[in-house]
């Protein structure tokens, strides 16, 4: 298994109910249709028409800090079943340090796709 870490530090605050609450963090992956309930326990699905899906639930949400389950269908790649994606948020002197863990990666090449992807929408986020 593998896990992929990164860390954005961004110059305004930026919180979890921003993020997951409005779906700026699911708007950003690009995905054509996004379904998702804000709530521990609930799930959420991104499908993104004849390419892929990506689904899967709301492990743990708290103040600064979500828990993801992450399944992902199709883009040309092997499946993937029950990834963990971690992400968290300090305020650090008016800034906001954003921590992003992705682990129960199946292959090295799954990972170095991920770590692409998340890359560049932790970039965007900057941008909303």
């Amino acid at each position: 298994m593998f896990t992929i870490s990164l860390t954005k530090t961004y110059a305004k605050p930026v919180t979890i109910r921003q993020l997951f609450g409005d779906d700026i963090l699911f708007r950003l992956t690009g995905a054509d249709e996004i379904s998702s309930e804000f709530e521990t326990g609930a799930a959420f699905r991104l499908t993104f028409n004849d390419r892929g899906i990506i689904h899967g639930q709301f492990i743990k949400i708290g103040g600064d800090e979500v828990v993801l389950e992450w399944n992902v269908e199709g883009f040309q790649r092997p499946g993937e079943t029950k990834t963990v994606v971690e992400i968290s948020l300090v305020e650090d002197n008016r800034q906001c340090v954003l921590s992003l863990k992705h682990g129960n990666i199946m292959s090295n090449e799954s990972a170095a796709a991920k770590e692409r992807a998340w890359g560049e929408l932790l970039d965007d986020i900057e941008k909303e």
